[in-house]
């Protein structure tokens, strides 16, 4: 009688048990579907999130980096035409002109999605990254490896274009498996282990993937401060009412120097990099 009594007693504590587990699971469930359903839910953790991400980053500074060279780069705004005081229209906005310090081993150049285009469907654009590439991207890389800046490609699990070669000291982020945040975080990491505080970005494309990945501008913009847009390095796949031009990349361009940061050129870069003259 004793041990029926106990065996009674151990198959209810294991039925409550399992009937606990069982509304766990349920309520879990419901939870998940109500979260994705739900975008203010989605938007709140996102915040939360995206807050506790930023306060790490910015609780340690940058590394110092000793016996660095500062010389001084060309760079370009925007500035709005907003006069109160005389009649103005959008065409009187300007572009500033202005030399800043640069510092060459604070700073890295992120390539985004260089890609391989041997099987890009679209001629014409096949025709024209592949010149961009040869012409811009690879005298860039060429460029900042003989003044050991930093070089950083970011694929985004594609094939990197074939004219662009891989050396040992470059990095190769391979990060899309982790949220976007957590690889926005990554990248920052990477920077601040290197000490490295400015970031030039070239690549394609310079309204999609160059200015909104987790590694782009726009997903860097509440980790860092100094971005520089090498406005002649960048391209986008344009529309049919813009491809005579480049409006879509000029009109980015303009987008970036106003509310983001500055933009140089190649040529500008290398007078800087070849000048004496410092700060």
């Amino acid at each position: 009688m004793k041990l029926q009594f106990l065996r009674r007693v151990k198959m209810k504590s294991l039925l409550k048990k399992s009937f606990a587990c069982l509304l766990l699971l349920l309520l879990g469930a419901f939870l998940g579907i109500y979260l994705q359903r739900n975008d203010s839910i989605k938007i709140y953790i996102n915040s939360l999130l995206e807050e506790g991400i930023l306060s790490y980053a910015r609780s340690t500074d940058f590394n110092d980096v000793e016996n660095s060279k500062v010389n001084l780069l060309e760079v370009r705004s925007i500035e709005l035409s907003r006069d109160s005081d005389t009649y103005d229209t959008e065409i009187d906005s300007k572009y500033i002109l202005r030399k800043r310090e640069f510092n060459q081993a604070r700073a890295a150049i992120i390539l985004i999605d260089i890609w391989d285009t041997s099987k890009e469907p679209n001629d014409g654009f096949k025709e024209r990254h592949e010149s961009f590439v040869l012409n811009k991207i690879v005298p860039l890389i060429n460029l900042a490896r003989k003044h050991k800046i930093q070089v950083i490609h970011s694929p985004h699990s594609s094939p990197i274009s074939k004219h662009v070669l891989i050396e040992p000291q470059d990095i190769v982020l391979e990060v899309d498996n982790l949220p976007f945040q957590m690889q926005s975080l990554y990248l920052h990491n990477l920077l601040k282990e290197r000490g490295i505080s400015t970031l030039l970005y070239a690549g394609n494309s310079t309204h999609k993937c160059l200015f909104d990945r987790p590694d782009g501008i726009y997903g860097m913009r509440k980790l860092m401060d100094d971005f520089i847009l090498v406005r002649d390095a960048t391209m986008a796949f344009e529309y049919h009412t813009t491809l005579e031009g480049e409006l879509v990349k000029n009109v980015f361009t303009n987008y970036i120097e106003e509310s983001f940061g500055t933009s140089t050129t190649i040529n500008d870069l290398n007078m800087s990099l070849l000048s004496p003259e410092s700060p």
